[in-house]
């Protein structure tokens, strides 16, 4: 009776919780409409968007070429597939703590998967991975499309792999779209002053490449809080404004610039042995697409192997994130040591 009792109020705690935690990922999700755009509730295993070129696609099916053939078409499909999540955190159901601070016990956990996740929403809209070697981030890459898209996590996003017609690989290269640690306008000298001339000059870069219409697309860019916090300072020294003052709390947009700027922890390291310098993304909002699937679970059970008094919660869910367009994604190369 009391484990049947136990195991109803499990079920009862674990649909409460999941609740909350979707809760929770649906505001983190709609801060993140500011900056890519997001497909909520995707149910399909690997998501495929359909985008077409200009003029070109009708020069050649004038000309009655075979566009199959052809290596530098422009249009095609591109895939998202899900990168999983999943999580496990053990909790005391001892008599006195099941009755009394059982509500209070799970909430911590599930707060604590919550910050999780949105670290993990970050990691895989940039396309990077944890190196637990360097203890840093790197951008991810993988040789060969993979044959289940929950088997590993898949290297997509900003900077990560965008698959074509879904058996193709097509690796971001940082250094012919990017823009080079050590450029700068004459005159430069600080690092900070580098960064801010480097973004006023990828947003130029973006527009050449005819990927930034003013009014129509949105110009975003990552940056570290400590990156910003060098900017702010290099402003106020040097009298020169390129809007990072208004900064205060968060993700904000900057006026001078007319870009949004995304705050975020999670960027990548160009060669993570060094960790010397990071990888900023400049890209454009509207040829991000940024997915949810629609698998959150939180059950709680008992954890029979370990001990008869300890429980646990489990977390799953699926994440996924591609970019349409490589003229759409510029990688700005950043100096900025890691903290030890």
């Amino acid at each position: 009776m009391a484990e049947e009792t136990t195991k109803t109020l499990n079920q009862l705690y674990g649909t409460k919780w999941q609740r909350n935690l979707e809760k929770a990922l649906q505001q983190k999700v709609s801060q993140l409409r500011q900056f890519v755009t997001v497909v909520p509730n995707v149910r399909s295993k690997v998501v495929q968007f359909t985008f077409t070129g200009t003029s070109e696609m009708d020069r050649i099916t004038n000309a009655f070429q075979s566009i199959t053939d052809r290596k530098d078409q422009k249009f095609g499909r591109v895939a998202m597939r899900p990168v999983p999540f999943y999580d496990v955190h053990r909790f005391p159901n001892d008599e006195e703590l099941y009755n009394n601070e059982f509500d209070w016990t799970i909430g911590n956990i599930i707060e604590e998967v919550r910050a999780a996740a949105a670290r993990k929403m970050d990691q895989i809209i940039l396309g990077s991975e944890w190196d637990q070697e360097n203890n840093c981030f790197k951008v991810n890459k993988i040789e060969a499309v993979p044959d289940d898209p929950y088997a590993v996590s898949q290297p997509f996003g900003v900077l990560g792999t965008r698959v074509i017609n879904d058996t193709v690989m097509q690796n971001y290269d940082i250094d012919t779209l990017g823009i080079a640690q050590n450029w700068h306008y004459d005159g430069t000298e600080t690092n900070a002053g580098m960064l801010a001339d480097k973004i006023a000059h990828g947003i130029q870069l973006l527009s050449e490449r005819h990927a930034l219409e003013r009014g129509v697309t949105t110009p975003v860019l990552v940056l570290s809080s400590r990156q910003v916090e060098d900017v702010q300072n290099w402003e106020s020294a040097y009298n020169k404004n390129y809007g990072f003052g208004d900064y205060k709390k968060g993700n904000f947009t900057n006026r001078v610039l007319g870009i949004e700027v995304m705050i975020s922890e999670m960027l990548p390291y160009k060669d993570p042995a060094t960790k010397l310098i990071r990888v900023n993304p400049l890209f454009i909002k509207e040829h991000i697409k940024f997915g949810m699937w629609q698998d959150l679970k939180v059950r709680i059970e008992k954890n029979a192997p370990n001990a008869i008094n300890w429980g646990q919660t489990i977390t799953t869910l699926s994440l996924g994130c591609t970019r349409l367009y490589n003229e759409s994604v510029v990688g700005i190369e950043s100096r900025e040591r890691a903290a030890e």
